[in-house]
Parts: C-alpha cells; structure tokens; sequence
C-alpha cells in the first residue's frame, strides 16, 4: 500500500483546488487581496499564500465565505455530488418514490384547477 507523505494531499480524493477557487471568486467579485485581508483581519502579506492553497481549514473558508458573501461550502458540495454521482435515489429510494407521489398529485391539482377557472369564467 502506497501512503501519502506527511502534508501531502490525495488530489484523487478532492478535484477541487479551493485557492483557485477562491482566486477565481475574488476576481469575479473584484476583491483586492487587500480587501480581504482587511475583512478578514489578517496582514495583506497573508492572502496571497491563500490563493496557492489546494486545500484549506474549514474555519478559515468559513471566515473568507462571510467576508466576501459567498459560499464557498456550497461549490464544494455540488463538486462531491458530481464525483460521487450523488443523488437522491443513490440515497433513499422510497423518498424517490414519494416524491413521485407527490408529483402527480400537484399535477392533478392544477387541471382541477384549471378546470374550476374555466367553470367560473363560463359563470360570469
């Protein structure tokens, strides 16, 4: 068995690299790195070693998240979703099978609907 050396991350287990990320975000935004360093109370010398990071603390994103108004979590999810094929039937299929339920009835409910409006403009 093969093991990563100390500080040496899997890039199989994250295809995200969250300092390209939060770069690409920071100039979508137009956030100079010295802004962020001034919401996030750190030395503007700090930032830019953000931006190289493939990974990052949790804490650390949540701060950055909050000081620019973006939630990086969410990107971070949709990306294990599409690595893993996540989705809901994967889960719970008797959620998917409710959900379907549910489906047609809102459907039958709009012709109902749809039926009574037509019966009340033919009233009038």
């Amino acid at each position: 068995m093969n093991y990563l050396k100390r500080g040496k991350k899997n890039a199989d287990v994250m295809n995200i690299n969250i300092g390209q990320l939060l770069s690409k975000k920071l100039k979508e935004l137009k956030i100079f790195n010295k802004t962020l360093a001034v919401k996030t109370g750190r030395a503007p010398s700090s930032i830019f070693p953000l931006l190289r990071r493939p990974s990052m603390q949790t804490y650390l994103l949540w701060e950055i998240s909050e000081a620019i108004g973006y939630n990086f979590f969410h990107e971070i999810a949709q990306a294990l979703d599409e690595k893993t094929n996540f989705t809901l039937a994967n889960g719970n299929e008797q959620a998917v099978q409710k959900l379907a339920e549910k489906d047609k009835e809102i459907e039958k409910l709009k012709l109902e609907v749809e039926i009574l409006k037509d019966i009340l403009k033919g009233g009038k």
